[in-house]
């Protein structure tokens, strides 16, 4: 995380070993220490304050005001007022707590921090009696209160259902803050359905986005794979062969030579992203997608092949075709009658490096030992963004193996033409078996480390997004680890998995942990002995296979949930929410046995097995576990267990 001089929003620490799958015995990280004021926000279970918005407050002010009231009344028993600054002004003695951009914040002398003004930074600071909660663009204030709360009251969201909260808290002391924080990765996109579904778990956890909240869509352009939804086929072809690559499949990005074509293929492009335009006016939205189609293709015409020659990659007339887009909207905004009613500064055109289009158009410069672009006609202008999806990388190993190391210097060619901003999506699951555990945690620093240092703008780690509710293989471990570790990379990962073990699991949180570590050391033995995930596209590995999967092996594990089983049984009789919360937890993990169970060793089960596959049905019903696999059915494969 970048942070300016004041303080650091890192914890800073030691992080987990990208060859080891074995917890330290120690963590050094600790939160930022502030002295106390003498001041009091409650004191003795009374407070004076008011929790302060503009007048013209924002979406995220309003929300962000909420989420304090909401937070601070379920850990204090009250209920701060909200009100707005119409009419305030600051003092010294006034108490209160400014969320945003108040005339408090103007009249208070707080300088706030360049580093506080970008994408989903933000500064909490005190002046005078007044605490200043200040954002910046999107959602820095909502992570400006997230942050002030897990301070003062330890509030940590977990899951949908899971976080840590002090309560009955009497006394909350003003400190004398002055906190900057600046993501490592500046957007982090909801990586579970879970938090799709729910945008308050996900802004909770600093993954509020959605798809539609970074690019924009209407009802025919999507997200990703537009390219032909701009220029349809069946619309255009007839009149307009040369816009489509020869197999149909793809936009030819030369338009096959012809000049006349390429102008007229530019403004029926650039016409239909107009509409898209108008039709997003007014929300907060900067990017629109302009990427290939989704299959492994390119134009094969000769004026294509050409420029792949001259340029090492079939990028390089796509940037090109990209940069001249980009150029006929940003002078429509800005000397367009119309189009000034919709200038927009930030605003880009995101191009995809995927499949055929993934390498980019960069030579390798033996001298200064750093790519180049093969020519500047590539570089992407000032309103081309790149996002880079490279499928084939084993996720499971280091970027830095023989396996990956093409898909790093994909990321360094593609540095070497872009603007600085790059949108990415990576993938930590395995989409053919999504009730199995996918071990891509050894490398999820290292991973975050190298898109931060490509200047990441957006950042998808996709996961299983069609599983609404619960997944199975540790996988909601992973969603909030990687919510935390994208925004600050710093943060200890054994820290964060013990705090994450503690609250999911509570009393059953070590018999928890010998069943999570006893795996990442299988997993080692699964890669460096059987041969599991070892070659590139790991996301599609036929794991299902009892090679990989001893029935003596599975049983440690069901041993370990089954204890964790037994240790929640001291609530049920005096706090019988926390026992059917923390039961729905343990068996949506004991589930991925059941299932390797069932799918592997039914026939050795003997009387054993219908209890199994009841649990197993129980499990996925109580945590609504809804997919078994992109694009699979639950209710199909419990049929066929």
């Amino acid at each position: 995380m970048i942070f300016a001089a004041l303080a650091s929003c890192g914890k800073g620490g030691n992080k987990e070993s990208s060859g080891s799958s074995e917890k330290p015995s120690e963590s050094t990280s600790a939160k930022p220490d502030f002295a106390g004021t003498g001041n009091y926000i409650f004191r003795d279970g009374k407070t004076n304050y008011k929790i302060v918005i503009p007048g013209s407050s924002t979406e995220k002010e309003r929300f962000a005001s909420t989420e304090l009231m909401g937070i601070l009344a379920e850990s204090t028993g009250i209920k701060l007022e909200i009100i707005t600054d119409e009419g305030l002004s600051y003092t010294k003695d006034a108490e209160y707590i400014s969320v945003g951009n108040t005339s408090l914040l103007s009249g208070s002398g707080i300088e706030i921090s360049d580093d506080a003004k970008g994408i989903n930074a933000f500064q909490i600071s005190r002046a005078g009696k007044t605490l200043f909660l200040i954002g910046g663009k999107e959602y820095g204030v909502v992570y400006s209160v997230y942050e002030f709360l897990n301070d003062v009251v330890n509030f940590e969201q977990y899951y949908t259902d899971c976080y840590t909260l002090e309560t009955s808290v009497i006394d909350i002391e003003l400190k004398d803050y002055n906190l900057v924080c600046k993501p490592d990765i500046l957007r982090t996109m909801g990586t579970a359905g879970f938090m799709a579904a729910n945008r308050t778990i996900a802004a909770r956890m600093r993954s509020p986005y959605n798809y539609s909240d970074v690019y924009a869509t209407d009802n025919e352009i999507p997200f990703a794979h537009s390219s032909l939804k701009y220029l349809p086929l069946e619309k255009y072809y007839d009149e307009h062969p040369s816009w489509f690559s020869d197999d149909k499949t793809q936009l030819c990005y030369t338009a096959h030579g012809n000049e006349t074509e390429m102008q007229a293929m530019l403004t029926a492009l650039t016409e239909r992203l107009k509409q898209l335009i108008k039709h997003v006016h007014g929300r907060d939205i900067h990017e629109y997608d302009l990427s290939n189609m989704d299959t492994p293709t390119t134009c094969s015409c000769k004026n294509c092949l050409a420029a792949l020659e001259k340029y090492k990659s079939n990028a390089g007339a796509y940037i090109i075709f990209a940069n001249k887009a980009s150029e006929m909207i940003f002078d429509w905004m800005k000397n367009d009658p119309e189009g000034q009613n919709y200038y927009d500064e930030d605003f880009k055109i995101k191009i995809m490096a995927y499949h055929k289009f993934e390498a980019a158009p960069a030579v390798y410069d033996d001298a200064t030992k750093t790519y180049k672009p093969a020519s500047d006609e590539v570089r992407l202008g000032d309103h081309v963004t790149v996002m880079i999806a490279p499928i084939y990388t084993n996720f499971v190993q280091s970027i830095y193996t023989e396996n990956n190391i093409s898909y790093y210097r994909v990321i360094e060619g593609w540095k070497a033409v872009s603007s600085g901003n790059m949108d990415f999506w990576l993938y930590c699951t395995n989409f053919k078996y999504y009730m199995l555990p996918y071990d891509s945690f050894n490398n999820m620093i290292e991973y975050r480390e190298v898109l931060k240092d490509a200047g990441a703008l957006s950042f998808n780690d996709q996961t299983q997004n069609g599983n609404y509710g619960g997944m199975s293989g540790w996988h909601i471990l992973k969603a909030y680890l990687s919510s935390k570790l994208s925004y600050d990379t710093s943060l200890d990962m054994n820290e964060l998995t013990d705090n994450f073990f503690d609250a999911y699991f509570d009393v059953a949180a070590e018999d928890m942990k010998e069943f999570y570590y006893s795996w990442r050391r299988f997993s080692q033995y699964q890669q460096n002995v059987l041969g599991a995930y070892t070659t590139s596209s790991s996301i599609y590995f036929e794991a299902l296979n009892k090679k990989y999967w001893p029935k003596s092996v599975l049983d440690g594990w069901y041993k370990s949930a089954n204890e964790a089983l037994k240790k929640i049984e001291v609530y049920k009789e005096n706090d019988l929410d926390r026992y059917n919360t923390l039961y729905k937890h343990i068996v949506c993990e004991r589930a991925s046995i059941e299932y390797l169970y069932l799918s592997l060793y039914s026939s050795e089960l003997g009387s054993r097995r219908d209890q199994i596959k009841a649990n197993f049905i129980e499990a996925v019903y109580m945590n609504n576990i809804n997919t078994p696999r992109e694009g699979g059915s639950m209710s199909d494969l419990i049929n066929s267990l």
